[in-house]
């Protein structure tokens, strides 16, 4: 058989035997039907469009977080033939997403549609949007820490805040003050908005123990000296000026050689993280001296076995000793180097050396010293 649909406008395929129509408007459709041996005939069939059912999912609103709300119209579906049915999109934040007029309790903004079928199949969609202001509260939980340290605050959802007690506070009237409390302190927030009613949150700022840090001695020493400092009360240290410290800065036990008053402080903190300090003083005695022993004894008794150039406020020496040839048997420029008698692994007799002994001070004020020695067997 050959089809001949008319008028073929809106029509997927004008000779099939079962075409698909697509109308906007009521129509009506012939067909002619034509056999193998041409004989044909004539029928025609009538489209009615049924209209869509009306959608009203609500106007557009503004929700505080937390709270609920009854979306959907007035009726949510109508102008057609009952019985209608609902869907609503985002149906966990929905009590019946196939309510007409369903309680939504969105946790954030949320555009929610609804499909609407009427009692012919016919269906339509329509949406609103719940917009959800921010959570109101603090955020930031609990904290602990040191005294003296600061710690911001951050409240949200508001319009306006009132930070209570005040004490610590930069600014008690904004969302974000810097809290400073010298003790444990509870504070509460009262968050205001336009659209919501008050709320008020808490936190608690704890304060860590600081440690004792307790440094000795104050002392006074001579120029080129070494002494020791110490410090107890912490986990860990740190000393300054480190410029004046032999070795570690960074020990319960330090040395320093400054060559003038200096003050040195220490930080020591605890196993909080939290810390302290305390200082020590030394104290320079401007007095300079050079000593050169009369005599000295190599017997290998432990007393005055070793000659050896002895100073007080002095920065540099250099130490030359003579026999009675004039010739040089020992020099050098370590004050913490004796000669033990020897010369060219030979012990040397009784006799009287000659010495030249150079000094620099601190200052850079160079003096020359010259004298004469004995060695005693």
């Amino acid at each position: 058989y050959q089809y001949a649909w008319s008028p073929p406008a809106g029509i997927d395929n004008p000779s099939a035997d079962h075409p698909q129509a697509t109308v906007n408007a009521p129509s009506t459709y012939q067909v002619i039907v034509t056999d193998a041996a041409g004989c044909r005939d004539t029928s025609s069939v009538t489209v009615n469009i049924y209209p869509l059912p009306v959608v009203q999912a609500g106007t557009d609103d503004t929700l505080c977080y937390g709270y609920s709300k009854q979306i959907g119209g007035n009726p949510t579906g109508g102008g057609t033939v009952a019985p209608y049915a609902f869907l609503w999109t985002h149906g966990n934040t929905l009590d019946d997403s196939t309510a007409a007029n369903p309680t939504a309790h969105p946790t954030a903004s949320t555009r929610y549609t609804v499909r609407v079928t009427d009692g012919r199949g016919c269906r339509d969609t329509g949406s609103m949007i719940l917009y959800v202001l921010p959570k109101r509260g603090i955020n930031i939980s609990d904290t602990s820490v040191c005294r003296g340290e600061p710690v911001q605050l951050v409240a949200q959802g508001g319009t306006s805040y009132l930070w209570s007690p005040s004490t610590g506070l930069n600014n008690p009237a904004i969302s974000n003050p810097i809290a400073m409390p010298d003790s444990q302190t509870t504070y509460t927030v009262t968050i205001t908005s336009r659209f919501c009613p008050p709320d008020s949150a808490t936190v608690t700022i704890h304060i860590l123990p600081a440690p004792v840090i307790t440094a000795w001695p104050d002392t006074t020493i001579f120029r080129g000296d070494i002494i020791h400092l110490y410090v107890t009360g912490g986990l860990t240290y740190q000393w300054q000026p480190a410029n004046n410290i032999v070795g570690s800065d960074t020990a319960a036990d330090i040395m320093v050689n400054p060559i003038e008053e200096t003050i040195f402080t220490v930080t020591g903190k605890n196993s909080y993280g939290c810390s302290n300090r305390d200082s020590v003083i030394v104290r320079i005695n401007p007095l300079k001296n050079v000593f050169v022993p009369s005599a000295f004894t190599p017997n290998g008794d432990g007393v005055n076995d070793v000659l050896k150039v002895e100073t007080v406020g002095i920065a540099r020496i250099h130490f030359y000793l003579y026999n009675r040839w004039g010739q040089l048997v020992f020099e050098t420029t370590d004050r913490d180097q004796g000669w033990d008698g020897t010369f060219n692994g030979v012990l040397q007799h009784t006799q009287t050396f000659g010495y030249v002994l150079e000094t620099e001070d601190f200052d850079g004020n160079k003096k020359v010293y010259k004298g004469t020695t004995t060695l005693i067997r």
